[in-house]
């Protein structure tokens, strides 16, 4: 289905990009995610704080804490300000590196 919108013109914007990456976590699809997410910046499509938390919820679940972060940290330099789920998935996808200060700055 995917494909096919993009092949019919429909512009992929971050909120499709957002609803596609959910549907894949809420299926454990995490690479699937994580593919999306790297889909979605090869475009240029600026993603706002609801990508961000599906590319830091799937980074967490294939044992990426480092790139999770990095994402999380990504996101406060690009001036988008995290929302409390955000911050939550962000502590799970990072809770063995043990930086929750760093998180919450």
């Amino acid at each position: 289905m995917w494909e096919r919108l993009g092949a019919a013109g429909v512009p992929r914007t971050a909120h499709s990009y957002n609803v596609l990456m959910h549907a894949c976590n809420c299926a454990g699809q995490w690479e699937t995610t994580v593919a999306q997410w790297e889909a979605l910046q090869a475009a240029e499509v600026a993603p706002d704080v609801r990508t961000y938390t599906c590319v830091i919820r799937a980074l967490g679940q294939i044992g990426e804490p480092q790139l999770a972060l990095k994402a999380f940290t990504e996101m406060k330099a690009r001036g988008i300000v995290p929302d409390m789920q955000c911050v939550n998935t962000t502590m799970v996808a990072c809770k063995e590196l043990d930086m929750l200060a760093e998180i919450l700055s």
